[in-house]
């Protein structure tokens, strides 16, 4: 998300010191272009993010069958039943916190986007 802002912040100081700036005013042709380039860095990072996203379902699922397994294989004492049900309880525990650390995740990538695309639609309606 911070880089997605800064990313964003340079492209309006460029845009706004091209614009202002006499002698260093950028083409509308120009300027269109570097928000087409900004436009697909965005689009790439969101893809990005989703196939992180879908990487840490995969690998909490995988870890979560993994740990059942082995903790299952190893419950063969009531001593060790007691220590499985607290990894159970730890593992899930730490599951629950990834979990809400992707939602966040989710939710700041979201917010981030919407601005984004407010300052990009923004940036239409000056160039056109």
């Amino acid at each position: 998300a911070m880089a997605t802002a800064a990313l964003l912040a340079l492209l309006l100081c460029t845009v706004t010191a091209a614009a202002v700036v006499p002698g260093g005013e950028a083409t509308r042709t120009e300027l269109l272009e570097q928000l087409r380039e900004v436009t697909l860095e965005v689009q790439q990072l969101k893809e990005s993010s989703a196939q992180e996203h879908a990487q840490i379902e995969a690998l909490t699922l995988a870890l979560a069958r993994s740990e059942g397994r082995r903790l299952n294989a190893s419950a063969e004492s009531d001593t060790l039943t007691s220590s499985i049900a607290d990894l159970q309880d730890t593992l899930a525990t730490a599951l629950e916190s990834l979990s809400g650390n992707v939602t966040d995740l989710q939710g700041t990538l979201a917010s981030s986007t919407a601005d984004i695309q407010g300052a990009m639609d923004y940036m239409w309606l000056l160039l056109c």
